[in-house]
């Protein structure tokens, strides 16, 4: 019934009828993605409102990548801490492709990390908060970083270790830039191999600063 009359209210059918089965209309098709947006959107509210009834939960759950350095982190949990002392505030560590993920199943309330790739999910809200700077690196021992000029020839001849993300194989902004590479699923495992083994990589300035 409430399909019918919402069909009556936009004078148009959104869905094919045969028999005891439905499927969309052209314009149900038209429109679906718009009604995902509105029903997230009225959970949003309903939601807010119950916290303003029962008083704003008292536990925040905050995802975060290793694109900033752990002692950033620490400093800041701490003046959370300080600053809302009823509030109790989870910081948990994942990967940078685990984090829409982690928002749109509900798991935690905030995500912090290098966004490699959009989702385009009516469950998450994208807020950039600046840019972080990537630079292409090696340790000082090795070959490269003993090159006046290095080329992209000389890259793609030496390993590199890089960011991967499960779902996002096809992902151009992640694809592999040398014929020899390994995958991490974290920057920090990243920025040890590039210390400890022969190979470059691209990681976030503010992770490796006090080694520049």
């Amino acid at each position: 019934m409430a399909i019918k009359a919402l069909e009556k209210d936009l004078d148009v059918e959104l869905f094919t009828r045969t028999g005891n089965q439905l499927t969309l209309s052209e314009a149900g098709k038209a429109i679906f993605k718009d009604c995902e947006n509105l029903l997230v959107t009225a959970q949003r509210i309903k939601k807010t409102c119950a916290q303003v009834s029962d008083g704003f939960n008292a536990e925040v759950w905050v995802a975060r990548d290793d694109s900033l350095p752990d002692e950033l982190w620490q400093e800041l949990s701490h003046t959370l801490n300080n600053r809302f002392p009823s509030t109790t505030f989870n910081l948990i560590l994942a990967s940078s492709g685990d984090l829409s993920n982690l928002v749109s199943t509900q798991q935690v309330d905030f995500a912090f990390g290098v966004d490699y790739e959009r989702v385009d999910d009516p469950h998450i809200v994208y807020n950039p908060l600046g840019k972080i700077r990537m630079m292409s690196v090696c340790s000082f021992e090795h070959r490269l970083s003993k090159m006046r000029r290095v080329t992209d020839e000389d890259l793609r001849n030496q390993m590199q270790a890089l960011m991967v993300y499960l779902n996002e194989k096809d992902n151009p902004e992640l694809q592999p830039f040398s014929t020899r590479y390994i995958g991490f699923s974290s920057f920090d495992y990243m920025l040890n191999t590039i210390l400890e083994e022969d190979a470059w990589g691209v990681l976030p300035e503010p992770l490796i600063r006090h080694y520049l």
